[in-house]
C-alpha cells in the first residue's frame, strides 16, 4: 500500500467512491535510547514472528546492528524518526470513512 494509485485501485474494486489519499509526516518516539528502540522494534509483532527461530548466535548479531542503526537517531528527548502515512477518506453507500495506517509509538 506505498502507491497511491494502487491504493485508489484496491478502494475502488472494494466498493469506495471518490477516495483522498494525502501523506502525512509525523516523528515517532522509538525508546529513551538506542538499545531501547531497538528492543521495540524486535518486539512488535510482524518483526517478532520473523525472528522466530532464528539462531541466538544471529538474533545476537542483528540486534548489535540494529542498534548501531538506531544510535543515529538519538536525540535528548529519546530515538526519533520521521513517519510518513497515508490519511485516506472514501465513501460508500453507508457515508464516509476515514482510515489511516498508523504507527505504534511509545
Amino acid at each position: 500500500m506505498t502507491d497511491p494509485r494502487r491504493l485508489r485501485e484496491v478502494l475502488s474494486h472494494s466498493g469506495f467512491d471518490d477516495p483522498h489519499i494525502r501523506s502525512v509526516q509525523a516523528s515517532v518516539r522509538l525508546g529513551d535510547d538506542a538499545a531501547d528502540a531497538t528492543d521495540f522494534l524486535l518486539s512488535t509483532g510482524p518483526i517478532r514472528v520473523n525472528l522466530n527461530g532464528l539462531d541466538p548466535a544471529e538474533l545476537s548479531r542483528l540486534r548489535a546492528e540494529v542498534g548501531k542503526g538506531m544510535k543515529r537517531f538519538e536525540t535528548p528527548g529519546g530515538v526519533c524518526v520521521r513517519r510518513k502515512n497515508w490519511l485516506v477518506t472514501a465513501v460508500t453507500a453507508g457515508g464516509p470513512t476515514t482510515s489511516t495506517r498508523a504507527g505504534r509509538s511509545r
